[in-house]
């Protein structure tokens, strides 16, 4: 775990890097899709409101970590505010042979 976990801090050293021009240039909303993309990836959670700071500029800390204790602040104020936190889930049900002739 070691091991991944420093592959990780590289790879995200080295896209902070690389796209440190691109995502100062980006708006509120585009930076909240960016995390918005990123945090599908690492959780599979879709959260209605995203933190307007990116994640790439969180500083040494993981992404997931960051993103989902900034989420979970930002939906609370939502439910607080009798609006919802999260979109609504889709979950596959399992395949169930000859349940497509019902």
């Amino acid at each position: 775990m070691q091991f991944t976990r420093k592959v990780a801090t590289e790879f995200e050293g080295y896209a902070r890097e690389q796209l440190l021009d691109i995502i100062l240039d980006w708006n509120k909303e585009q930076t909240q899709l960016f995390n918005k993309g990123v945090d599908k990836a690492l959780s599979g959670l879709q959260w209605i409101v995203y933190p307007e700071n990116n994640v790439m500029l969180a500083g040494h800390i993981d992404w997931a970590t960051w993103l989902r204790s900034q989420c979970d602040e930002l939906g609370t104020i939502e439910a607080r505010a009798g609006r919802h936190a999260l979109e609504d889930m889709v979950i596959p049900l399992p395949y169930i042979e000859g349940a497509e002739e019902r």
